[in-house]
């Protein structure tokens, strides 16, 4: 029971605008967590129809030894008894949003879990661009965007369908971390079905993106050099002593915080022009790119790694 209960439990609402979301659903042998946009579902060899405050319910079941009693009181109390244990649970009688899988089943394929991991630091954390929160699979790619670095990556085959999946259900596909079986696609959910009859079902997003790809055929890539692993090192050591917006500064024969020698902190390192960029989001570079060019500064540079490639924009002073 703890081990279905804790596959759903990461989504369970933590707002009380629908009270019944704060709760989980246990009936038909299953339990389902939800949050009102990402919704999971696991078996549950329990036979019982019971809406359970989420929280304290999991608590419970957690400090259980041994065999475990559930019964409902009159009131309508969920009661859990375990030897010398036992705790009242409340459960609510408000109706439970249906959250049931829907659409058109489709397959995975196999590097869909590699491109989520690859993608995932790229995608946006504000809603100023809606359609960045999330990663975008579209034709033979996937891309995702935080408005600063803008990525791509090659799956190697059509996918099949146009979809972005919104970040938080990144994260839980991420933490299952098994490759779906199959996938059912709605006009505005998608769900994903796992081995032994576990789901996650998530809301999508109704903005269109861009044609991204149109801007990353254009790329300029006469001037690309392979990069020096140093760089990263010398980056994150700058780091600490950089002001608020995380600049550094490419200058001759020099890295550093500032424009100038005489403040802040700085590094000797061969760059082979002028340039300002985010340091903790080029860093996120690290280990995808083995190759960029800095000279297309102030334009964005293009960059390019194993099956990826993208747009590093830089910044002003």
């Amino acid at each position: 029971m703890l081990k279905a209960l804790q596959f759903v439990q990461g989504v369970i609402s933590k707002k009380n605008m629908i009270p019944a979301l704060t709760h989980f659903c246990i009936r038909d042998g299953r339990v389902m967590g939800s949050n009102g946009m990402l919704t999971l579902s696991s078996p549950l060899n329990l036979k019982m129809s019971i809406t359970p405050k989420a929280t304290p319910f999991i608590q419970a079941i957690y400090r259980c030894k041994g065999t475990v009693s559930l019964s409902l009181t009159e009131n309508g109390t969920l009661l859990i008894k375990s030897g010398p244990f036992k705790a009242y649970i409340e459960c609510t009688t408000d109706p439970y949003p249906d959250f049931a899988p829907e659409g058109e089943f489709m397959d995975v394929p196999e590097n869909f879990l590699q491109a989520l991991r690859l993608l995932e630091v790229f995608v946006a954390d504000d809603d100023s661009r809606r359609w960045a929160r999330g990663v975008l699979f579209r034709g033979e790619s996937a891309f995702a965007t935080n408005n600063i670095i803008l990525t791509e990556y090659w799956l190697g085959k059509e996918f099949p369908c146009e979809v972005c999946i919104p970040d938080p259900a990144i994260k839980e596909l991420l933490r299952i971390n098994q490759i779906p079986q199959k996938m059912q696609v709605h006009e505005d959910s998608l769900t994903f079905h796992f081995e032994d009859g576990r789901w996650l079902r998530t809301q999508t997003f109704a903005h269109s993106w861009p044609p991204v790809e149109t801007i990353l055929d254009q790329m300029d890539t006469s001037k690309l050099k392979p990069i020096d692993p140093e760089l990263f090192n010398s980056i994150s050591s700058l780091l600490a002593f950089s002001e608020e917006l995380d600049r550094v500064f490419f200058r001759p024969g020099v890295i550093s915080t500032t424009p100038t020698d005489d403040a802040g902190a700085s590094i000797d390192f061969h760059v082979a022009s002028k340039g300002i960029y985010n340091g903790r989001q080029l860093l996120h570079l690290q280990g995808i790119a083995n190759s960029i060019d800095f000279e297309s500064y102030p334009n964005p540079s293009p960059w390019f790694g194993t099956n990826m490639r993208g747009l590093l924009a830089g910044m002003k002073i």
